[in-house]
C-alpha cells in the first residue's frame, strides 16, 4: 500500500508570490532575481522583503485592490505603507507556524485534508480582516451567497455583472473588442472565463464600462476585475490541491462570514463612529488574535451550524499550532490505522480505507460540543465499555490539549489510563502531558508514566525519548544527557526525534561537536526541521564555523526561528546557549 508524502504548509514566500504572480503585479522590484527566489521559498534578507512589501502595498493602492478609507485619509495614515506593515509582519508569524509544524507535527499521510486545515483557519481571520476593510472603507454589507469566482474558471462572472448593469447601453461583443483593441474571439474567451485580460485591458474595460454604467467609477471597476481574477486564479490552483467541493466549501464560508460580522457589528455596535474604526484598524492588523475577536468569533459562531467551522471558530483566536498540532495527530498514521483495522474486523483494506475516509470528513470537528440544534435538548449517555469509554475520554483530552487547556486534559487522560491501564499510549501521553506542567512533582509522575509505557511496549522509542526530554524542561541537564547518550549507544541508528534531543542534550552540557554532529542526523531526515536548524546554527557559530552557522541560521529564519540569524548575524553578538528542549 502506498503512502502519501507528507504535507508541508508553503512558506509566506510562496504564498505571496501566489498573490503577486495572480494579481500581475508588475512593480520593477518583483521582478527581481531576489524576489523570485524569495517567491520560490528561499531565503533573502530582511531588507529584499521589505522591499518586496514595499512594492506590494503600492500596487495594491495603484490598481485600486485596496479600496478608500475616508478614516484614514482623515487620520493621515498612509495605506500602502499599513498593507506593506502587515503583511511583513505576518509573512513572519506564518513562517514561524510553518517551521514549528515542519518540526514537530505527526506524519500526515492524508496532505489534502491536512491543507484545508491550514486553509480553514485563514479563512476565518481573512473574513475578520475583510470585514475591517469593509468597515474603514464604508462599503456596504455584502451578500451571504457563495461567490462565484470560486466556481471552476468562475473569475469572469463579475464582468458578466458589470456587462449587465449596463443595460441598455450594454456594448455587444464587436463593441467591447473594438472599443478595447482586441479581437472578439479574445472577447468571448474572457466571457467564457478561458483566459482573463491583461493588466491594461483590464484598465481599458473598467474604462469602457464605467462609461455605461450609472455612477459607476472606472478606478473602483478596474480594482473589482483585478481582485476577482486575482480571487479566480488562486481558487483554481487550490482545487488543483484540495479540490473544487473543498475550494466552494471555504469560499462560501468567507463570504458568510464577512456578511454575518458586518451585519452584526452595525446593528449591535454602540461605539462611536472613531472609536469603532479605531477598533476595526486593529482587527485589519492582527485579526483573530486581536483582544476583540473572540468576542466576533462567539458571534458568528452562534449563527453557524456546521460543526467543523463552529470549532474552527473558536480555535481561531488561540495560538494555531495547538489546533493544527491536534488535527495533525487525528490526519496522521492512517495506512497504520487502515491495516489494524482490517486485521481486527476482518475487511479488505480497501474497504476500510473508504469507512476511514468517510469518517474523516467530520474529524476536524470537535466532538465534545454539542450542536446548536441540540442545546437546550435533553440528552442521554449511552455508556460503553472500558475500552470505549477510554476512546471518548482520549477525545476530549485532545481537544482540551489543543486549547491549551492541560489542567482539563490531564483529567481526560487520567481517566483513560485508569479505564485502561494496560494501553501503553494512554500512559505516554499522560507523562508527556505531565512533563510539559514544568512543576516537580508532575515531572517525576510524567517519567513513571513513560517508563510503564515503554514496558507495556518495548519497541516503541517515544516513551523513552519522552524520558529524557522531561528530564531537559525540568532543567536537569546531565540526567537528560546521560539518558539520551544511553538510548543512542543501544541503538542500530538514531531516528530525527531522538537525534534532536539527544542534540539539545550535548549542548545543554557543552558538548558542541556532539550537539552538531546529532543535529545533523536530524536534519539528514528532515531537512526543514527549523528548531534543529536554528540550534545547529548556534552551535556552529560557537564552534568558530561561521560560514557553517551562516547558512543554517539563514534556513532557520526563513521557517520563522530567527534566534540565532538575530543574535549571530544581525547583531553580530555571542548569546549565551539556548535553553530549548
Amino acid at each position: 500500500m502506498a503512502t502519501r508524502t507528507p504535507y508541508a504548509a508553503p512558506l509566506s514566500g510562496q504564498i505571496i508570490g501566489t498573490a503577486v504572480t495572480a494579481l500581475r503585479l508588475q512593480d520593477e522590484a518583483l521582478n527581481r532575481r531576489t524576489a523570485r527566489r524569495y517567491f520560490r521559498g528561499e531565503p533573502v534578507t530582511q531588507f529584499a522583503k521589505h522591499e518586496i512589501f514595499t512594492a506590494i502595498g503600492r500596487e495594491l493602492l495603484d490598481l485600486g485592490v485596496i479600496p478608500p478609507s475616508p478614516f484614514l485619509e482623515k487620520s493621515q495614515v498612509p495605506f500602502p505603507r499599513v498593507v506593506s506593515l502587515l503583511i511583513a509582519w505576518h509573512a513572519e508569524q506564518w513562517d514561524n507556524l510553518v517551521g514549528y509544524m515542519r518540526s514537530v507535527s505527526a506524519h500526515v499521510d492524508r496532505p489534502d485534508l491536512a491543507a484545508a486545515s491550514y486553509l480553514r483557519l485563514v479563512v476565518v481571520d481573512l473574513a475578520l480582516r475583510a470585514s475591517a476593510v469593509y468597515m474603514l472603507a464604508e462599503l456596504p454589507t455584502p451578500s451571504e451567497d457563495a461567490p462565484l469566482w470560486s466556481k471552476d474558471n468562475g473569475f469572469a462572472a463579475r464582468l458578466k455583472q458589470l456587462l449587465d448593469q449596463c443595460g441598455k447601453a450594454r456594448p455587444t461583443r464587436s463593441q467591447l473588442a473594438e472599443a478595447i483593441g482586441v479581437d472578439e474571439n479574445t472577447v468571448d474567451n474572457w466571457l467564457a472565463g478561458r483566459s482573463m485580460p491583461q493588466r491594461a485591458n483590464i484598465e481599458r474595460v473598467a474604462q469602457v464600462l464605467a462609461e455605461r454604467i450609472p455612477q459607476a467609477d472606472a478606478r473602483s471597476l478596474a480594482g473589482q476585475l483585478h481582485l476577482r481574477y486575482a480571487l479566480g486564479a488562486v481558487c483554481n490552483l487550490l482545487a488543483e490541491h484540495v479540490g473544487r467541493e473543498t475550494v466552494e466549501y471555504l469560499a462560501a464560508a468567507l463570504t458568510r462570514f464577512i456578511s454575518r460580522n458586518l451585519s452584526g457589528l452595525r446593528q449591535f455596535s454602540k461605539l462611536s463612529y472613531d472609536d469603532a474604526m479605531q477598533r476595526q484598524f486593529f482587527v485589519l492588523a492582527l485579526g483573530a488574535q486581536f483582544i476583540v475577536s473572540p468576542h466576533l468569533l462567539k458571534h458568528l459562531w452562534r449563527l453557524e451550524d456546521d460543526a467543523v467551522w463552529r470549532t474552527e471558530l473558536m480555535a481561531a483566536s488561540k495560538p494555531w499550532h495547538l489546533r493544527l498540532s491536534h488535527i495533525a495527530q487525528s490526519l496522521g498514521g492512517h495506512d497504520e490505522v487502515v491495516r489494524q483495522v482490517s486485521q481486527e474486523y476482518g475487511i479488505p483494506e480497501e474497504a476500510a480505507r473508504e469507512i476511514l475516509n468517510a469518517a474523516l470528513r467530520d474529524v476536524p470537528a470537535d466532538p465534545t460540543r454539542l450542536p446548536p440544534q441540540s442545546e437546550g435538548a435533553t440528552l442521554f449517555r449511552i455508556k460503553g465499555d472500558a475500552k470505549y469509554s477510554a476512546r471518548n475520554r482520549m477525545i476530549q483530552f485532545a481537544q482540551a490539549r489543543s486549547e491549551g487547556d492541560l489542567p482539563t486534559a490531564l483529567i481526560h487522560v487520567r481517566r483513560a489510563v485508569e479505564l485502561q491501564p494496560e494501553n501503553p499510549d494512554y500512559h505516554f501521553q499522560l507523562g508527556g502531558t505531565l512533563g510539559k506542567t514544568w512543576d516537580a512533582g508532575d515531572a517525576e509522575e510524567g517519567i513513571q508514566e513513560c517508563w510503564i509505557a515503554a514496558g507495556l511496549s518495548p519497541g516503541w522509542e517515544m516513551p523513552r525519548v519522552e524520558v529524557g526530554i522531561i528530564l531537559l524542561n525540568a532543567r536537569r541537564d546531565q540526567e537528560a544527557h546521560e539518558h539520551l547518550e544511553g538510548m543512542a549507544s543501544s541503538s542500530e541508528s538514531l531516528s530525527a526525534h531522538l537525534a534532536f534531543n539527544l542534540g539539545v542534550a550535548r549542548l545543554r552540557v557543552g558538548d558542541l561537536d556532539g550537539a552538531l554532529n546529532a543535529l545533523g542526523k536530524t536534519l539528514q531526515e528532515q531537512p526543514d526541521h527549523a528548531i534543529a536548524l536554528d540550534l545547529a546554527a548556534h552551535c556552529a557559530f560557537l564552534a568558530g564555523d561561521r560560514a557553517k552557522g551562516r547558512r543554517l541560521a539563514k534556513s532557520a529564519a526563513q521557517l520563522g526561528y530567527r534566534e540565532s540569524y538575530d543574535e549571530w548575524i544581525v547583531k553580530g553578538k555571542r548569546p549565551g546557549l539556548h535553553h530549548l528542549a
